[in-house]
């Protein structure tokens, strides 16, 4: 059976090239640490994930590496024969489930042996041990399967193979907006090795202990948040940056390093609220004080900041904002169809938004460059000499130059609706809530 997988196949290459672009171009700021603790190529990998944002998930944790992964996901979708070609082409295998009907277990063993083999020539397999996505940033009960195709492929090769089984934290600021942020933690191996003694005195002990620990080690990695209060302590993330730094006393200058700041915080708040109930309710009240009053008069959180915006400073970005609208124009005029295409058919047509991030990224990257030749094409038949060179580089500096424009415009427009809001009891109401969650948080 060794090297019967022989390597990257020409959709994966594409998918993972879109991907690379995407990811650059989607995300405002990514980070992926603990990779030093991965033995790609090394030993058999299981990467045991959380699941909260669809297909980016597995794509995500696949294109950070430097090989190619394999991924478990749903049965259904294999069922027609160009569908199953394509999607085994980028590494993914089918998994039953009990919805799907009959004997789930029996139907598996295919999947099952091709994970053994895969995990025999020291391959990586993409396992969310939770079985389905969520939106929500907690972990929930997650399944023993994981560790059975471990030891299945161990039994299969003669104890021989050293699955290795790396838990995984994925964690987005945002599911589905452009310019998010997302960082991938990598936790330390648990090695089904350490493990042999146990499960010769009795195997399911063994496998109910693994499973524990892997949860540990993926409760670890990621933002776990409890169900009770979940909305309030969650956006209190967003709202109060600058104060969750300062409690684990370190400000952020990576994502790893806020990652760590809101542990300590969660970590705080829930046992807080554990200790006088009343506190949860008192923070739900609260924050969403916080968060109707911003909806409802189209503000962010990073606006109350200060007391008011200077008129001056508002002024001379407005006389930028009348310099470049000329330069935003052109822009807009050269890839307002393109961004505007994937959004639209996002919106429109998936319902399920922890499957937006994905379909947006992908179709940006392939509408932008699609859009792009097109346009240059017809550029450069209309003209004369090399002028379609210049309008080509021209078009990603427009677009980029136009997004930064438009964030510019809406953050004007804030400062400007904040410093008339800002004398309104509505506000002063708003800003001394704000003001006592930021002392509580202090005393925490």
């Amino acid at each position: 059976m060794i090297g019967k997988f022989k390597g990257k196949t020409i959709t994966w290459i594409i998918g993972y090239h879109i991907v690379k672009v995407g990811i650059n171009t989607f995300y405002k700021k990514h980070e992926a640490v603990g990779m030093e603790h991965v033995p790609y190529g090394e030993k058999p990998i299981i990467f045991a994930s959380n699941h909260q944002n669809a297909f980016l998930d597995p794509i995500l944790i696949t294109v950070v590496g430097p090989m190619e992964t394999y991924y478990l996901t749903r049965a259904d979708i294999f069922e027609k024969p160009f569908l199953n070609k394509l999607f085994r082409s980028i590494y993914m295998l089918p998994i039953f489930r009990q919805r799907d009907g009959g004997d789930p277990r029996e139907k598996n063993k295919v999947t099952f042996n091709e994970c053994y083999d895969l995990l025999s020539e020291n391959k990586a397999i993409i396992i969310f041990p939770e079985g389905n996505h969520s939106g929500k940033k907690n972990l929930r009960a997650i399944k023993k399967g994981l560790v059975r195709i471990g030891y299945g492929a161990d039994d299969k090769y003669n104890g021989n193979l050293d699955v290795q089984i790396v838990p995984v934290g994925l964690n987005y600021s945002s599911y589905a907006g452009y310019q998010s942020e997302f960082l991938i933690n990598f936790g330390k191996p648990i090695a089904l090795n350490d493990y042999n003694e146990k499960r010769k005195e009795h195997e399911n002990k063994a496998v109910t202990e693994i499973t524990s620990d892997i949860k540990k080690g993926m409760k670890q990695v990621m933002i776990d948040l409890k169900n009770d209060h979940y909305e309030a302590v969650n956006e209190m993330l967003y709202i109060f940056p600058k104060e969750i730094d300062a409690l684990s006393n370190q400000k952020s200058e990576t994502l790893s390093d806020k990652f760590k700041a809101q542990k300590v915080f969660i970590d705080k708040i829930e046992n807080a609220i554990e200790v006088k109930p009343s506190l949860g309710n008192e923070l739900d009240e609260k924050v969403k004080k916080i968060i109707d009053f911003t909806k409802e008069n189209k503000l962010k959180y990073w606006l109350f900041d200060k007391d008011s915006y200077s008129f001056g400073a508002v002024l001379l970005a407005v006389l930028g904002l009348i310099i470049g609208l000329p330069l935003h124009v052109y822009g807009v005029l050269n890839n307002y169809i393109p961004y505007k295409l994937p959004v639209w058919f996002v919106n429109s047509k998936i319902k399920d938004v922890t499957f937006h991030g994905s379909f947006k990224m992908a179709l940006g990257v392939v509408f932008f460059g699609l859009f792009w030749v097109i346009q240059t094409v017809v550029v450069a038949l209309l003209t004369d000499d090399y002028i379609w060179v210049l309008y080509l580089l021209s078009l990603p500096l427009s677009a980029i130059f136009s997004w930064e424009y438009w964030k510019l415009f809406l953050k004007v427009l804030g400062k400007i609706k904040y410093n008339k809001l800002r004398r309104t009891s509505e506000m002063k109401e708003v800003k001394e809530v704000k003001n006592q969650l930021a002392q509580m948080i202090k005393t925490l």
